[in-house]
């Protein structure tokens, strides 16, 4: 079992993605967060958290950003697809 503390700490990027198809009411869509990382010699995406979303609006996805951040607050420099956390707006 990865250690996500630890997975968070070797990470060089994060990435975000969205899934639609295969969430039920009251969902509306699968957030998950992805770390890069170097596992077994293999730089690699891993699973890092789940979010399940009940609206699509902006101050939804702020929110998740804003808890995210505040997780990734101590585990150094890390990236969210290409934008530093530190760029993702805290408000709409």
């Amino acid at each position: 079992m990865v250690d996500r503390d630890q997975l968070l700490t070797d990470a060089q990027r994060l990435s975000v993605n969205g899934m639609f198809c295969i969430v039920r009411r009251p969902f509306r869509q699968l957030l998950s967060i992805h770390a890069l990382a170097e596992r077994c010699g293999i730089m690699r995406y891993e699973p890092l958290c789940f979010i399940l979303m009940s609206h699509r609006k902006k101050r939804d996805y702020h929110a998740v950003f804003n808890e995210v951040r505040r997780c990734c607050r101590d585990q150094g420099q890390v990236r969210l697809g290409g934008d530093s956390l530190a760029d993702v707006p805290t408000r709409v």
